[in-house]
Order: structure tokens, then sequence, then C-alpha cells
């Protein structure tokens, strides 16, 4: 079962969306398989509430933009209705019959400016919220990959989380063999037991250290195929489902 990744593992396209980890299948028993219950709130809605919170907060951008350029408007009109009265007083005393034309004609430009600099300002708003959900998106992705570090640096046992999950959603297979990295391969074979504990897991297990793996990667190998659990595996296909729902299904290199 070997190939680029030292095994027979696809990584970026084994796990389904709702459902972070799915066996490559091979052959399967005639048995039926294990049923698996998802998370309670998906990583979709979890993305689709995020991208709504930033249109939410670009509309509100927009409406103080707009509000500030109507703003600007309406006192280029006092000012122009202002200097239109002033020129009729003016041309009354002065003899000028055309005092009003002049003025508006003096005042036109300028409130026709006026009128462009809001049209222009909603659409230099409008054309940025597209990028301003993406920025959103990159920036929780990124938050999200550092806080997951620091957890993975800190708290050994996660670990354990993620070769458990990859178990129970493995095929019904009595022996597995678990691939982990090189940091993490002494502590999880000193602490096997951990990953009994509930008595949910009875197969024979044998954990193995993979220099091609690093530290939070693991994945789970049957007869029947294997199951890839990894952080890294899990973020690639959460930043894949962002990138879909923003109309972008291509992962920046």
């Amino acid at each position: 079962m070997y190939n680029a990744y030292g095994r027979n593992v696809y990584k970026k396209y084994q796990v389904n969306i709702g459902n972070p980890y799915q066996i490559k299948s091979k052959k399967m028993p005639s048995a039926g398989k294990a049923a698996v219950s998802g998370p309670e709130t998906s990583p979709r809605e979890e993305a689709e509430e995020i991208l709504e919170n930033a249109r939410l907060e670009a509309e509100k951008i927009i409406s103080k933009a707009s509000e500030e350029a109507n703003r600007i408007l309406e006192d280029v009109r006092i000012k122009a209705a202002d200097f239109i009265l002033e020129a009729e007083q003016q041309a009354k005393e002065e003899g000028y019959k055309n005092g009003e034309t002049l003025a508006r004609q003096h005042y036109q430009s300028l409130i026709d400016e006026a009128e462009a600099l809001r049209q222009r300002a909603r659409e230099v708003l409008e054309n940025t919220v597209s990028g301003l959900e993406e920025e959103i998106v990159d920036t929780v992705l990124e938050i999200g990959k550092k806080v997951i570090g620091m957890e993975l640096s800190q708290n050994r046992d996660v670990i354990f989380g993620l070769i458990r999950t990859a178990l129970l959603d493995s095929s019904l297979s009595d022996e597995v063999i678990v691939h982990v990295s090189p940091e993490d391969y002494e502590y999880v074979e000193e602490n096997r037991e951990k990953l009994m504990a509930d008595g949910s897991i009875t197969r024979n297990i044998k954990i193995i250290e993979d220099c091609g793996m690093k530290k939070g990667e693991c994945y789970v190998e049957t007869e029947y195929g294997s199951v890839d659990s990894s952080i890294e595996t899990q973020f690639e296909n959460i930043e894949r489902l962002f990138r879909e729902l923003l109309g972008n299904n291509i992962l920046p290199e």
C-alpha cells in the first residue's frame, strides 16, 4: 500500500464534508458498516455562519458610507440654495435679471460631482465585499491552524482523539495498523491503553512509527482500506468547503 506519501492514503480526497473521515475502500465484507454519527454543527454550517457575518458587516459599512455621501450631497444642496438666494438678491440690487440662472449654472457641476461621489463610494464598497469575505476566511483559517498547532504542542493526548476516531470509522477488521509520526510514536505506544479506555475498541492494534508523517498526523490501515484522520487533512477539507462557498474551488499554492 505504497504511494507518494509512503502508503495507499489519499489525504486530500478521502474525507467527506460533514463527516471528516472516510474509508478508501478496497473490498468490503458482507457485514454492514457501523453507523457513524456526525457532529452537532457541521463545518458547512459554521462556514456559512462566518460568511453571513462578513456580509452583514460589509452591509453596515456600505450603509454608513452611503449616509455620509447623502449628508455631503445635502450640504452641497443647502449651500447651493443659499448661494442662489444670495445671487438673486444681488441681481435684484444690481439689476441683473439672469442672476438665478448664473447661480444654478455655477453650482450644478458641484451638485453633479457630489452625486457621482456617492455612487462611486457605493460601487467601491460593494465590489470590496467579496474580497472582504475571502480575507476573513483566510484569517479564520490561519488563526485556526495556529490554535490547533498550539493545542498539539501543549496537549499530547490530542493524537489519541484522532486515532480513536479513525479506528471507530474504519472497517470491521480484527487487526489494524496505526501510523503515527516519530514525534508522537513513543507517547502513543507508552499510553496505548487510552485507546481502549471505554471498551469500545477491542481489536488487535499495531502502532508503527512513520517517518513520512508530521506531528498530529495519523492514519489507520486495515485489510479493507485505510482512514486518514490527520489534522492537516481535516483542515484541507474545511478550507475547500470555505472556498466552495466563496465560489473558488482551487486551493492556493
